[in-house]
């Protein structure tokens, strides 16, 4: 495997456990409920409190990056992620349930700050490694709010509004 196919392949994989271990709490709704006897507002706060600690980290998350390496945050990020889980499946407190989601949250957001930043000049010199940025983290046709005035002036993106970007 190369090393563009390389990257792309572990932005993949990293993406999918974000992906997955976000979307779990709510999946496993019910079984939760019932498990710990909570109600639907305190599934909602379980849900949230994953995206919670981008409340304090997301300004300096890329100094930090830049600090200690990119490998180094990817590493501490799935780590903390598998913790995170480890402690929501093996506890039957509630405290150690949101405690655990919110480490699992913390290492997700590391990932989310190292893999979706774009360096300048490394991953856009790959051509397969941009092509599958281009598909799967700011496809316009997916999402023209936020590519905003950048596709606006660069291509014109046909949606099914009639409406032309």
């Amino acid at each position: 495997m190369t090393g563009a196919w390389a990257a792309l392949a572990i932005l993949f994989t990293v993406r999918l456990a974000m992906a997955f271990q976000y979307q779990t709490a709510a999946a496993l709704g019910p079984l939760v409920m019932e498990r710990h006897g909570v109600g639907i507002a305190d599934l909602g706060i379980l849900v949230a409190i994953y995206l919670s600690p981008g409340i304090a980290v997301a300004l300096p998350g890329g100094t930090i990056a830049k600090q200690y390496g990119d490998r180094r945050i990817v590493t501490l990020g799935l780590l903390m992620m598998v913790a995170g889980g480890a402690v929501m499946w093996r506890s039957e407190a509630w405290p150690l349930q949101t405690g655990g989601r919110l480490m699992a949250g913390a290492g997700g957001l590391g990932l989310f700050l190292t893999t979706y930043r774009d360096p300048p000049g490394r991953a856009w010199r790959l051509p397969r490694v941009a092509a599958g940025r281009a598909t799967c983290g700011w496809s316009p046709p997916c999402s023209p709010a936020r590519s905003g005035a950048s596709v606006t002036a660069r291509s014109r993106w046909s949606l099914p509004l009639g409406r032309r970007f």
